[in-house]
């Protein structure tokens, strides 16, 4: 047993490290777009926000159910899952 990283390990935790930039970029572009579609109008009063039915709240709700940014959400569940398996592998040879 040494006391550095051996060669896989280094590879798995830097694939960890892309795939938690790639996670971390496409969640900032997804909270650019809710703004963006989003009326801020009551957004730091929660039970006005969600009657409003172009709250920040109930945009995020449909994005989340895929009705808003379909081909977004796509890519950005990918990058979620890349980076949680990524994780995973890590965790699993590095002990």
């Amino acid at each position: 047993m040494s006391a550095g990283f051996s060669t896989i390990e280094f590879v798995l935790f830097a694939n960890c490290f892309i795939g938690f930039g790639v996670a971390i970029y496409w969640q900032a572009i997804v909270i650019f777009n809710l703004f963006g579609v989003s009326n801020l109008d009551d957004a730091y009063v929660p039970w006005k926000a969600y009657g409003n039915p172009n709250s920040m709240e109930n945009n995020l709700f449909r994005f989340l159910a895929g009705k808003i940014f379909p081909d977004l959400r796509r890519k950005w569940l990918k990058a979620i899952g890349y980076a949680l398996v990524s994780f995973l592998a890590l965790s699993l040879v590095v002990k």
